[in-house]
């Protein structure tokens, strides 16, 4: 018998004005994350819902993402075919070898490499992502760098931009709190056979 264990998730957004309401399915097979993220930014109104596809080991498979900002639509499947993606149904080379994924306005994707990565304290891991830049209709490859500080706090650096936070997450790898972006507001879990 497979016994599974739902989470869900409600993420305030500080600088973005934005709730966030993630449910994340995992089970002996992989991990399911679909996710609705409602806010303004800038006098721009916008819904965002995405769903991830990862293994049992968190490396992530698949992922669909819908935006509409101001009106504007923005419709995204993007998924891994061994080192490759496939982006709606095209190669994109520029992202081969890529790992994980990382989606502006949600911590959740922080938690992506938190889960995949066997971190050694203040040894820092450097990882390439397919960021989207959801406002800005965009996605690209971005380096990024985490350095487990203790068992819930790492430090996330990107390295085009030399942005830097320190985040504190939960025992499950859920980011708690994401200074001046985003925290938890709550959280419950069930076990499902």
């Amino acid at each position: 018998m497979k016994t599974s264990m739902k989470t869900s998730v409600i993420w305030s957004g500080i600088s973005n004005h934005s709730i966030e309401h993630c449910l994340i399915e995992e089970n002996q097979d992989g991990n399911l994350i679909s996710s609705t993220i409602i806010g303004t930014y800038q006098k721009q109104i916008y819904k965002v819902d995405y769903c991830i596809q990862t293994d049992k080991y968190w490396n992530t498979l698949s992922v669909k993402l819908k935006a509409d900002i101001d009106l504007a639509l923005w419709d995204i499947e993007l998924q891994k075919h061994g080192y490759n993606w496939m982006l709606n149904d095209k190669l994109i080379a520029a992202l081969d070898g890529v790992a994980d994924v990382d989606i502006s306005l949600t911590p959740f994707t922080n938690t992506l490499p938190i889960k995949r990565i066997a971190f050694k304290e203040q040894n820092p891991a450097i990882i390439e992502v397919v960021y989207f830049d959801v406002l800005g209709h965009n996605i690209l490859p971005v380096k990024q760098i985490y350095t487990q500080v203790s068992s819930d706090e790492y430090i996330y650096q990107n390295l085009a931009t030399s942005f830097s936070a320190h985040i504190t997450t939960d025992p499950q790898g859920l980011v708690k709190s994401y200074p001046k972006l985003f925290k938890m507001t709550i959280k419950n879990i069930q076990s499902v056979d």
